[in-house]
């Protein structure tokens, strides 16, 4: 696949900027577009963008349905009929849901669980819908486009029980948006596929990012790697799937 124009969200710090820095290696792209809440403080990406002049970083807040309104009209403005080949949805947040080991839910309150589904969930949905126009002109032109969710393990339903066992951590509100992003995915599958626009949600593995923190499995440098390689491979058959960062599929 040769990604001519692309989106990523969250390219602040962490994967979202690893995932910039992979796709500079690929001769092929023209446009990356990396979304961040405030691009002048993200000095990294800035300096990134200075070195490569086809990186375009741009405000882009995935709660905001005007910053959506405004990075997809940049983003039009540059790309044109070209249509955009792939939208990376990492943008996210996992914060704590007031669990005290012993105690349970101390703090949890209404407004931290909405913050959790407005950012992983429904920006992703809102951001997509936004930009389906133009993902269905880079499959017409280049044979398929992607949307890339970045999920989680902490999704999937039939595994919660377990996670609750072996970490007695629920992250119930993280849980739960990425378990809907999921839903998301499967849907945007069935009524696009036609189109040749392919959705998947891939578990990058616990990775050495400010959520994940230092003592993660792996670092996101190695996941950004492994996922855009498997993204590289896809056919529209694979929309829909929801697996790991190895392109095996996980239980929903």
């Amino acid at each position: 696949m040769a990604i001519r124009n692309a989106l990523v969200t969250g390219c602040d710090y962490g994967l979202g900027l690893e995932f910039v820095k992979v796709l500079c290696k690929n001769e092929n792209f023209r446009k990356i577009f990396a979304g961040c809440v405030d691009p002048k403080s993200a000095t990294e990406l800035v300096k990134l963008s200075q070195e490569n002049s086809n990186i375009v970083p741009i405000q882009l807040r995935v709660d905001d349905d005007e910053s959506i309104e405004s990075a997809k009209n940049l983003i039009e403005s540059q790309i044109g009929s070209e249509g955009l080949d792939l939208l990376i949805n990492n943008a996210g947040i996992n914060q704590n849901d007031g669990w005290v080991p012993g105690k349970g839910w101390v703090n949890l309150n209404r407004a931290h669980m909405l913050k959790h589904l407005n950012i992983n969930t429904l920006g992703p949905v809102m951001l997509t819908h936004a930009l389906l126009p133009d993902l269905r002109n880079g499959a017409k032109l280049n044979s398929k486009s992607v949307v890339l969710n970045i999920s989680s393990d902490r999704a999937s339903i039939s595994l919660a029980r377990t996670y609750q066992e072996d970490f007695n951590c629920p992250s119930l509100s993280y849980g739960l948006s990425k378990a809907a992003l999921n839903h998301l995915t499967s849907t945007l599958s069935y009524y696009e596929t036609k189109n040749n626009v392919i959705s998947i949600a891939v578990h990058p593995g616990w990775i050495v990012t400010p959520m994940g923190g230092p003592k993660a499995t792996f670092s996101a440098s190695e996941s950004a790697e492994k996922i855009l390689k498997l993204v590289s491979n896809l056919t529209v058959p694979d929309s829909g799937r929801y697996m790991n960062r190895d392109g095996q599929d996980l239980d929903l």
